[in-house]
């Protein structure tokens, strides 16, 4: 046996404990500088150079260590206040890697825009197992002619103890120390680079890096450099709550535009393209802001100046870095885990949050088994609420979920999502079909009464059906012996029987009654029970002294008179709530209660603001008291309300009108709005009607572009977060001239068809849309082009019909041209 591999992995174990595992089994050396001409003279700032080159001369042993002194510090610092740190990743495709990051804290982002950040690139070759066997013959010869022999382990009846183990690894160790040229010719040293320097960092677009993109259509790169450049910065006159809340919307925006547009995030800084790769090398990345202390090494810094250090240089990783094996495959991922719920006339879509890892989601239904989607989410879907869902483990995992509300029942709906990922690049599609179903109960009758007949000691149960439902199946009778305990069926029933009589069986006393009720569907309803008991009929007395009380932990407090304690037949006390006074009341303890108390807790995250309560005395035969009188409490508030939600604005030459359907909170008193132009900020109108739900802004000029949001703001004085942001300039109605000569030919070899027209205007900003549908002259838009002609290749046989529109980016635009068929064979 090779007694070479059946020690290496005492070598690996050894060589991995001083070494990281990006370098591979690396010797300890001095990182070169971070420049690539190695020449005598100094840099014109010497003091950066020097900086890093301190940083990353020292051995790797000591590197390590003072990753872990960092990082201990930023977790001994996170414990007194929010430091933040700035997260990074990075993400191969075929040609480049695309590396991407993101201060934790508005602070952190205003740093960033002001001084840039340096971005710092470590190249190590990747070894193969050859190389590490050659290593690990080579270390044994070199520790045998020191005199040092390699532990046996080829036989397992008496291998080595571990005492022996670390010794001989403690000589690996010493060797890579001592005898650093043993690793020379297989192993190297990672070569650093700067791709952006502290002289020349990587900084938001100025304005004329932005003028090409412009006008875009790109919402998100719209809003990006409005942030820069301070378009959407907040007006001082604001007061510090909603000035406060402004602020981390505006910087929340600024991070999801980032993530679902690559225009948004090169314009924010926040993205940078390294097409500098090769297959079979590893690469890690560091960024840190490139402010002062970016020159200073870290052991030069005050403890006070180490701190802010350690909050602009320390990432997602430990280490600061983002790390990864090139090998020119971009990974594509998709969402997993997408299931349905179905409810009357709506479709729920939920998938679990950890499983996916997008920003945001594309959400599309067919009704046609998948031919054809329509998209449900104008904008990507962000999941910003999440439920808790039950997995297959029996784990509560929180999960996106998505409300979909379909006109039929019963009928089969395909959806397809797809995820869109930090670096704005679409997930493959995950499809799920779902379908609706009828979730109301059948109308059950009316128990009327239930008497006791002494003589012949029945009872006879009396009820009325004064509107049978249409889909109606069956019913039958159930008996019970506890209100809420079991029932069992006695007998089925006719939809015109209005009457039964029980036959009262010796030890019985309390009887509970009730119908149940079968739908067409399948969905069974149950009746209110009635109740008689044979032979104490003697109700216990009315429940008095009832208050309640909730404390901002949500713990409520009940307490009432004592008043059976004497009585031998008293049994307990049942406590109810209900959410609203005129509401029906829903029993809170499962069984009686001797006491004359009862505390939980209830939830304070919801829309209720109010809870009440009674109590109702029962006995050992059942029989129950009056209710006591109703109580109120008051919850703590501390929800602020949900925000008002735009619908698309209606836009015209004069005007632009907004609409949005209003906060769906209760206690909801004004809705402020907010309109944001050029220069900043404006607070058009305070709404202290709340069913007011449109806006008419008549002081708006053309050419300028406006965007408009929301606050609805409580009874408390609590504010929503800002609504989706709406907006738009005023339009120019003018008319376009159409299209000439529109003609179509069809290949039948190829199945290709070609489209072409003419047009007399003149303007690089001229586009062509062109509309289009199969075996109907009712076109639908279908595609866009710059060119007078249109080709593409039909898939699927029938007549199809063409027509082409002339439209321009100001909004003008001719009629649609007259639809010409053509038949693909």
């Amino acid at each position: 046996m090779n007694i070479g591999l059946t020690i290496l992995p005492l070598i690996v174990r050894a060589i991995s404990m001083r070494f990281i595992l990006l370098i591979g089994f690396g010797i300890m050396i001095s990182l070169p500088a971070f420049s690539q001409n190695d020449t005598t003279e100094s840099k014109p700032d010497t003091v950066q150079i020097n900086s890093f080159k301190n940083r990353f001369k020292s051995s790797l042993e000591d590197d390590q260590k003072k990753r872990d002194s960092i990082q201990n510090r930023r977790v001994e610092e996170s414990e007194k206040e929010d430091i933040g740190y700035i997260a990074l990743q990075a993400k191969q495709y075929p040609d480049s890697i695309v590396i991407r990051w993101a201060p934790s804290n508005r602070l952190l982002w205003l740093m960033g825009k002001d001084y840039g950040y340096v971005l710092v690139k470590r190249t190590s070759e990747r070894r193969s197992f050859e190389d590490i066997q050659d290593l690990s013959t080579k270390v044994l010869k070199r520790l045998e002619e020191k005199g040092i022999k390699a532990p046996d382990m080829s036989d397992p009846a008496t291998l080595p103890s571990e005492n022996e183990l670390r010794a001989f690894q403690a000589e690996i160790e010493k060797l890579t120390r001592e005898d650093p040229e043993v690793f020379s010719d297989i192993l190297s040293a990672p070569v650093d680079e700067f791709l952006a320097s502290y002289e020349d960092p990587i900084k938001p677009y100025d304005s004329a890096t932005w003028a090409p993109y412009f006008p875009t259509e790109d919402s998100y790169a719209l809003l990006a450099a409005g942030v820069v450049h301070g378009a959407l910065e907040i007006s001082p006159d604001v007061g510090f709550a909603l000035k406060g809340k402004q602020e981390n919307s505006v910087f929340g925006m600024t991070l999801i535009s980032a993530d679902l547009s690559r225009l948004a995030a090169n314009g924010l800084g926040l993205r940078f393209v390294d097409t500098d790769v090769e297959k079979g090398k590893n690469y890690s990345y560091t960024v840190y802001i490139a402010d002062s202390l970016s020159q200073v090494p870290f052991e030069n810094l005050s403890e006070e100046e180490r701190r802010k250090r350690t909050y602009r240089t320390v990432n997602q990783d430990p280490t600061g870095t983002s790390i990864l094996e090139y090998e020119g495959i971009m990974e594509v991922k998709e969402v997993v885990g997408l299931a349905t719920q179905s409810l009357d006339h709506e479709i729920q879509l939920h998938w679990p949050v950890k499983a996916s890892p997008f920003t945001g989601f594309l959400i599309e239904r067919s009704q046609d088994g998948g031919e054809t989607f329509d998209l449900l989410t104008q904008r990507p879907f962000m999941g910003s609420t999440f439920d808790k869902v039950m997995d297959t483990l029996g784990t509560l995992e929180e999960h996106y979920r998505f409300r979909d509300s379909v006109e039929y029942n019963y009928l089969t709906y395909t959806y397809r999502v797809r995820g869109i990922d930090a670096f704005a690049d679409e997930s493959k599609p995950s499809l799920i079909e779902g379908m609706a179903i009828d979730q109301i109960d059948p109308t059950v009758p009316h128990m009327k009464k239930a008497e006791f007949n002494e003589e012949s000691g029945s009872i006879r149960v009396v009820w009325e059906y004064p509107e049978i439902p249409s889909d109606f199946e069956s019913m039958s009778i159930q008996y019970g012996f506890f209100a809420d305990g079991e029932y069992s069926e006695i007998k089925p029933l006719k939809k015109e029987d209005t009457v039964y009589v029980h036959q009262v069986q010796p030890l019985e006393y309390a009887h509970y009654f009730r119908i149940a009720v079968i739908d067409t569907n399948g969905r069974k309803a149950y009746s209110d029970h009635i109740f008689t008991h044979v032979p104490d009929t003697v109700r216990p007395i009315k429940v008095t002294g009832l208050k309640a009380s909730i404390d901002s932990g949500g713990i409520v407090d009940l307490n009432w008179d004592k008043s059976h304690e004497d009585d031998k037949t008293f049994k307990g006390y049942r406590v109810y709530y209900a959410n609203a006074r005129n509401h029906e009341f829903t029993q809170l303890t499962t069984k009686a209660i001797r006491a004359n108390t009862f505390t939980y807790q209830i939830p304070l995250d919801n829309l209720t603001e109010t809870i009440y309560y009674k109590v109702q005395a029962v006995d050992q035969s059942f029989n129950l008291s009056q209710f006591s009188e109703i109580v109120e409490a008051k919850k703590p508030d501390t929800i602020p309300p949900v925000a008002p939600v735009f619908h698309t604005p209606v836009i015209s030459e004069t005007e632009i009108i907004l609409d949005w359907e209003p906060s769906s909170s209760r206690d909801v008193v004004a809705n402020h709005l907010v309109r944001v132009e050029t220069g900043g900020d404006t607070l058009v109108r305070i709404l202290e009607d709340i069913s007011q739900t449109t806006f008419s802004d008549i002081e708006v000029e053309k050419g300028k572009n406006y965007n408009y949001t929301m606050f609805a703001v409580d009874d408390d004085g609590m504010m929503s977060d800002p609504s989706f942001p709406v907006g738009g300039k005023l339009v120019d109605n003018k008319r376009l001239q159409p299209v000439e000569d529109l003609q179509v030919k069809y290949n039948k070899n190829s199945h290709e068809i070609r489209l072409t027209w003419k047009s007399d205007i003149k303007d690089d900003d001229v586009r062509y849309v062109v509309y289009r549908n199969l075996n109907d002259d009712k076109v639908k838009r279908y595609n866009m082009v710059e060119d007078q002609s249109f080709r593409e290749t039909l898939k699927k046989k029938g007549t199809y019909y063409y027509a082409v529109r002339v439209v321009k980016r100001d909004g003008s635009k001719s009629i649609l041209s007259k639809a010409v068929p053509v038949k693909a064979e």
